[in-house]
């Protein structure tokens, strides 16, 4: 009975440091920085969304992929234009059409409004940036429901929050 209880104890002790152990690594993972699935999870709190981002053509050019690297004069124009970041802008069309490489109708890279066709990329971009100042991010705005991701997330996209974590997890590996 004595060796029974002594490898009962070592079992415990060793169940609790392996605990200990993975909370210690998840807590760590969250704060430096961890790819799951190709999405980026930050302990570190995100750029506002109506902060600029403060990059130039080309590095933003350097982060983007797929076809939405062809259009980062046109993410930075608009956020010149209305106050929205880029780098925001950009991870809400990453999200939508996977890097600008599937638009379910032409040129759409946000998904934007069902039957929504635009006659280029650049109207596009502009035309949701302005819709957003215009309707997410102005106090007096039919959707406004605060200046945040998770606050536009709510009516753009009202699901189980995957939508807002995707984005994040987007914006924060653009923001790095």
């Amino acid at each position: 009975m004595g060796e029974l209880m002594k490898a009962f104890i070592e079992g415990v002790i060793l169940a609790i440091c392996l605990t200990i152990l993975a909370i210690l690594v998840l807590f760590l993972s969250i704060q430096i920085g961890l790819s799951i699935f190709g999405i980026e999870v930050f302990g570190a709190e995100l750029p506002s969304i109506e902060e600029p981002c403060g990059l130039s053509t080309e590095e933003l050019e350097a982060v983007l992929k797929g076809e939405l690297k062809n259009h980062a004069q046109a993410f930075l124009h608009a956020e010149e234009d209305y106050h929205i970041n880029a780098l925001f802008l950009c991870a809400v069309a990453a999200a939508e059409s996977g890097w600008g490489e599937h638009c379910f109708r032409p040129n759409n890279f946000f998904g934007f409004m069902t039957n929504k066709e635009f006659s280029s990329p650049e109207e596009c971009i502009d035309f949701v940036a302005w819709w957003l100042r215009k309707h997410y991010l102005n106090e007096h705005g039919r959707y406004y429901r605060g200046g945040t991701i998770e606050a536009i997330g709510k009516i753009w996209c009202p699901d189980d929050g995957e939508w807002v974590r995707l984005v994040t997890g987007i914006y924060g590996g653009l923001c790095r």
